[in-house]
Formats: structure tokens, sequence, C-alpha cells
């Protein structure tokens, strides 16, 4: 156990991380960093780390803390000396362990976000240029017409002659003229 607690001294763990060692029983025979409320020869209370610790299996999983924080931890089992061998279990506040992945993820929701803004600008931006200000064209065209300004007519762009409203808008310049020559 000496020789186990002078090499987990020179081990360089993450922040809020910590490593148990424990027998079959689940009494913890050494920790590190060492823990004030955990004492050697204290039987561990989670009953999960207890059935790994009787046949010495391996496993991940949570568990509650002494503080009552959860824990991810993982448990490997010692070679066997004698018939006999040890749990060493290494866990890690879940908070801690999860805080970066909460970080990048909120990154990602503003990223997305502000996509999302940007797209919808576009859009407006577009719908704008290409479906309503045809269509004021048109119906302010209309509405001159139909206050008797028979010169009235709906301005046309040369680029795009096959569109919806370029053709509706030489429709109406067509009317507009007949009307115009009868009067």
């Amino acid at each position: 156990l000496e020789r186990m607690g002078a090499a987990m001294q020179g081990m360089n763990l993450p922040p809020g991380a910590r490593v148990t060692i424990v027998d079959r029983a689940g009494l913890v025979l050494t920790h590190y960093p060492p823990n004030p409320r955990r004492r050697q020869a204290e039987r561990m209370n989670s009953a999960e780390l207890l059935t790994l610790a009787s046949g010495l299996g391996m496993g991940t999983g949570e568990v509650d803390g002494l503080d009552g924080r959860r824990r991810i931890y993982a448990a490997v089992p010692s070679r066997l000396i004698a018939g006999e061998g040890v749990l060493a279990i290494v866990s890690q506040d879940r908070e801690q362990l999860l805080a970066p992945v909460h970080q990048r993820m909120q990154e990602a929701l503003a990223v997305i976000v502000a996509s999302l803004v940007v797209v919808i600008v576009f859009a407006w931006w577009i719908g704008g240029r290409v479906f309503l200000k045809p269509a004021k064209q048109i119906l302010g065209a209309v509405r001159r017409v139909e206050h008797g300004y028979l010169h009235a007519r709906v301005p046309l762009r040369e680029r795009d002659p096959r569109g919806e409203f370029a053709r509706l808008g030489v429709a109406f310049n067509r009317m507009a003229e007949s009307l115009e020559m009868r009067q």
C-alpha cells in the first residue's frame, strides 16, 4: 500500500479527479489526492462500486460522491496476487468534466442562431427585391390607371423578361396602351 500511495503521489490528475484503491470487501485502502472526509479502511457506500469490488470487475458509471455531487468513474481491477487483488477507481466531478462540453455546445448554439439570423435577413431582403418590389410597382400602376392616368406603366427590367412579374407587367402595359389608344 505504501508503494501504491507513493506511486500515486506522482500522478498528474485533472482538477476534481480522484483515484481510490479498494479491496474486495469495498474497504478503502488508499486514495489520491488525500481526502480528509474519507478514512482508510472505511467501507464504500455505493452498491454499484461494492459489486464491482467484490468481483474485481471492470466498469464505468456515475455515483454520488461524499460531497453529494455526481461523479463519473471508471474502475479497473489489479492482477491477482495469491488470489487477492484490488480495484482502482478513477473518478471525476461530473460538472467539472462536462463544463467544456457545455461551453462548446453554447458556442455552437450561438453560431447556429447567428447563422439563422443571417439566413432570415437574407431571405427577407431577397423576398423584398424579388416579390414585394415588383408587386408594389404593378399595384401602383393599377391604382394610377384606376384614377384616370392612362399613361401609367409598370417599369420593366430588361434582364429578366421571363419572370411571372415581368410577364404580368408586360400584359398590364399592353392593356394600358390599349386603353390609352381608345381614349
